[in-house]
This record gives C-alpha cells, structure tokens and sequence, in this order.
C-alpha cells in the first residue's frame, strides 16, 4: 500500500512538473512512436533518454549544490538520497520485482529520473 501512494504522489508530481519543465528531449517521443511494438527497439529508446535525463539530474543538483549555503548542503544531499531510495523501491528495484531489461522497469526509471531533473531545475529558477 505505501508504494501505491509513493508512486500516485511521484505520478502527480509528474503530471504537475511537465507543464512548466522541460521534460523527455525532442527524440524520445519520435524514438517511442517508430519503436511501436518492438520491445528491443523500446529498450533503446529508454536506455538513450535515461542517459540524458540522468545527466539533467547530475547537472541540475550539482548547480544546486554550488547555490545552497553551506547550511543546508546536508539536507540538499539528504534529499537526493532519499530520492535514490524511493525511486528504487517505486520502481521495485529493492525487491527485484523487475529485471533490469525490462521496459516497464526501465519506464519506471525514466519516468521518475525526468520528474527530479525538471523539479531541479524548476528550484533553480
């Protein structure tokens, strides 16, 4: 039940974030719709587009990191840590629920590594 709520609050912020952040890149969505059915073909997709949103994560915290005073450095990595944590067991990589080729895990990945890079990059502006 507390990952159901974990991943409806993760979802809605999701929902929420897209609307002024940046989001997928321009490719993933025309990747996605040329994959149609292919799961090989999705596989990529999500493996090229969590390179770039893991690297809007890095970027982004670490600009974070450079602005916070040095006051607040330990809960700003607290934070991303517990981030860490609770995408892990949303995505059901705590308990090995998923393969780690498996798309609707890599999805889950994705989903949730694009939500933190755009609130990141949101708390910057």
């Amino acid at each position: 039940m507390k990952n159901i709520i974990q991943l409806s609050i993760l979802c809605c912020l999701g929902f929420s974030v897209n609307g002024w952040a940046m989001g997928y890149s321009k490719d993933y969505e025309p990747c996605m719709k040329s994959a149609q059915s292919q799961i090989k073909e999705i596989f990529v997709c999500q493996k090229d587009e969590s390179k770039i949103q893991n690297k809007r994560v890095k970027q982004n915290y670490k600009k974070k990191l450079s602005i916070t005073p040095s006051s607040e450095k330990q809960m700003v990595k607290k934070i991303q840590q517990n981030w860490l944590k609770q995408r892990d067991q949303v995505c059901g990589l705590e308990k090995n629920q998923f393969e780690q080729k498996n798309t609707t895990y890599k999805g889950c990945l994705l989903q949730l590594t694009m939500v933190r890079a755009d609130m990141l990059e949101y708390g910057l502006k």
